[in-house]
């Protein structure tokens, strides 16, 4: 029997979820700067970041936030965003973040949140979806190209220390 977690979408401000969405987000940009993202998150990003979002989520953006036994263990943001005139001017679903736990990974919570944030997208009439991998994380890649998504570019930066 497949164990069963609890998808919540986070689409009210003021739900108190969204404090271990923060944590969660926290993680991992920490585990991010591990495997070399070069843009570190500000001493008050997950701050800026929920501000952002609590207020979009649900209109032009879906937070979806999955528990195990009540303890959080992931989520996933997407958010519609519109391309420029020059490439057709069509909405957009971007990807913007999907997190799980180390202890919760390869169970599936994956798969679920994306096919969720895609259900939703649907619904937004979308014209595409897209989303970045770290260049350092070849599990990434091996999971997005199991769920249909073809790599297209590649991003590249220089940074002045």
């Amino acid at each position: 029997m497949m164990r069963e977690y609890d998808y919540i979408k986070l689409d009210q401000p003021e739900d108190p979820d969204w404090i271990v969405v923060g944590e969660l987000f926290t993680r991992m940009y920490s585990r991010m700067d591990e495997i070399g993202l070069l843009l570190p998150l500000s001493a008050d990003g997950t701050e800026k970041w929920l501000k952002t979002v609590r207020n979009t989520s649900g209109k032009y953006g879906l937070v979806i936030l999955v528990k195990d036994w009540g303890k959080a263990v992931g989520f996933a943001h997407g958010m519609v965003k519109f391309l420029p005139d020059y490439l057709g001017g069509f909405a957009v679903g971007s990807i913007t973040h999907v997190y799980v736990d180390d202890d919760s990974r390869r169970s599936g919570i994956g798969k679920v949140l994306v096919n969720l944030l895609e259900d939703w997208f649907l619904t937004k009439k979308v014209h595409s979806i897209e989303l970045q991998v770290i260049t350092g994380n070849p599990l990434a890649k091996e999971f997005w190209k199991k769920l249909g998504y073809l790599e297209e570019l590649q991003q590249y930066r220089k940074t002045w220390d």
